[in-house]
């Protein structure tokens, strides 16, 4: 499997509070071109994260998250839908009580949105309005599901008028007891199949026509072509891709003791 991945600050903002996660590793910091790695087997756990912006540190909100998503989800062969609702839950808990031990970080919160992907099938999960593709041919397939405000989705998705980012449950960033409810949805894995993430910085700025365009990319270079759209379009927020390329089976990867 080889996983292309980028989180930048963007044109306008003044650091970076997104974050991405690649087979237990985590960029918090801009990166000025994409990373590739390949990973030799199953299972893979791949993510972005967005945090929330004008909340406080929504940077550490992010990258703690997907640590703590790392670590969680390490050591297991398989992961259930079951399972992944358990972990999201748990690290929204521990944000909250994290936020409630200091002013520092009061009210910090983050999306979530990425895939576990193991031997014959791949679990889709996402809180918040990042998001989960996976390309069907010369198109994207929308699989996660945005915590947004009915009525305006992005680019694409039939939204009329400003784009709305009040977002209806995060991790973190509440006040309440009440645990977010996490979108998770479990499907075949094929054996080329390709999967996009990126957080709301990309799907805010590049319809989903020229996304699809970039998917489409005959040099292969997805990620740079997207990064390229978004820069394009004045890159007004953060923004966190990662793009993964299923190759024929992978086998199993060994687990740590």
């Amino acid at each position: 499997m080889i996983c292309n991945s980028i989180t930048h600050q963007g044109l306008v903002r003044a650091s970076n509070e997104d974050s991405c996660l690649v087979d237990g590793w985590v960029r918090t910091a801009t990166m000025f071109r994409a990373q590739t790695v390949e990973v030799p087997g199953f299972p893979l756990v791949v993510a972005v994260a967005d945090g929330l912006g004008g909340h406080a540190c929504g940077e550490v909100a992010s990258g703690i998250a997907l640590a703590w998503l790392a670590t969680r989800t390490a050591g297991h062969e398989t992961l259930t839908e079951i399972n992944l609702i358990q972990i999201l839950q748990s690290i929204h808990s521990d944000l909250v009580e994290l936020a409630g031990k200091s002013s520092q970080f009061r009210g910090m919160g983050t999306t979530i949105a990425g895939l576990v992907l193991q031997l014959d099938e791949a679990i889709a999960f996402n809180v918040g309005d990042s998001r989960v593709y996976r390309r069907e041919g010369d198109f994207l397939q929308l699989l996660s599901i945005d915590d947004r405000m009915p009525g305006n989705l992005g680019f694409g998705e039939g939204a009329e008028g400003p784009i709305s980012n009040l977002l209806l449950q995060c991790l973190g960033a509440q006040r309440d007891s009440v645990p977010p409810t996490p979108h998770v949805k479990t499907l075949p894995l094929g054996a080329a199949d390709t999967f996009l993430l990126c957080t709301d910085g990309v799907s805010d700025v590049v319809s989903l026509d020229d996304m699809e365009s970039c998917v489409r990319d005959p040099a292969g270079q997805c990620v740079g072509a997207l990064v390229g759209a978004v820069l394009a379009a004045g890159a007004p927020d953060n923004f966190s891709i990662v793009e993964v390329r299923v190759s024929g089976g992978g086998g199993t990867k060994t687990l740590p003791e």
